[in-house]
């Protein structure tokens, strides 16, 4: 007879040390090595919103690496990280997503100055903390990247119908803060939330709002495109998670996707890194400078 007692990490119950499912919330208990990986990232990241937390490590660790023994390190929005350093760490432009399509992934990490990263990941903190409490971790990260992707892949199409290519460098995390945003009011419309409407509305307003700002703009390059792209698609996802029914039975499924997503993300930024392009680029940049 086994000794001893587990608690579960879904409601926090005591269960008997050989128990395959929780006596309270019925689901099925982790096993030993997918506990000792918890009990890992449990300790570094803690238990509350962990992949918040994991993808604001990740897109900070990007930036300063791109930022860090460089002669001059970019606060406002006027300045930039050297457009080298942007296309090594996934930055699109020109005809490079299509050439290099794993740069959608590595995009959603890179940013441009201070100000850029800090405003994001602001949002990511606040609107990251509530969707992925409601939705869990597995749902969330999925959301996070898919939307991310879909919003630079709708720029990809915005700006190929009006320019035949991108004419600007564009990177960043607003496609998928728009996407959690959008993943929140849609699944209050899936759960006819008393509200419903008026989030909705204003997830779409918020966008529309942006777009009036800095639309127009010489000085600020916004992807408006991006931002639709991640509400419209973070829409859809909350519409359809919250329509689950049972949903805990697919919450190892949607673990095992968001995993492989994490890796897939970190795989994209190094080979981005091994792309000749940016090398190109910071030739050409080293030329211009001995001019």
């Amino acid at each position: 007879m086994a000794v001893g007692s587990r608690v579960c990490p879904y409601c926090g119950a005591l269960n008997a040390a050989d128990s395959s499912k929780c006596q309270r919330c019925e689901k099925r208990l982790p096993g030993l090595l997918t506990s000792s990986v918890q009990d890992l990232f449990s300790s570094v990241l803690g238990h509350e919103v962990p992949m918040t937390k994991l993808l604001a490590i990740l897109t900070v660790a990007v930036f300063m690496l791109g930022t860090l023994g460089k002669p001059n390190f970019p606060i406002w929005l006027g300045d930039s990280v050297r457009a080298s350093e942007l296309v090594r760490w996934g930055a699109l432009v020109g005809s490079l997503p299509w050439i290099e399509p794993w740069r959608h992934l590595a995009a959603i990490f890179v940013h441009f100055n201070a100000i850029h990263i800090v405003f994001n990941m602001m949002a990511l903190a606040s609107f990251g903390r509530v969707t992925e409490g409601a939705t869990g971790s597995g749902r969330f990260v999925l959301i996070y990247v898919a939307t991310g992707v879909v919003g630079f892949v709708v720029s990809d199409v915005w700006y190929l119908l009006w320019y035949g290519t991108i004419p600007f460098l564009t990177a960043g995390a607003s496609g998928a803060i728009f996407g959690i945003i959008g993943a929140q009011a849609g699944d209050a419309w899936a759960r006819r939330a008393p509200d419903w409407r008026s989030r909705v509305a204003r997830s779409i307003g918020l966008a529309v709002m942006l777009f009036l700002l800095f639309g127009l703009s010489r000085s600020v390059s916004v992807n408006n495109a991006a931002h639709f792209g991640g509400l419209f698609s973070g829409l859809a996802f909350g519409y359809a998670f919250g329509k689950e029914r049972r949903a805990h039975r697919r919450d190892k499924l949607f673990n095992g996707i968001a995993a492989g997503l994490l890796v897939a993300c970190v795989v994209s930024v190094a080979a981005c890194n091994w792309s000749p392009s940016w090398q190109l680029l910071r030739q050409a940049e080293i030329q211009q400078d001995l001019r």
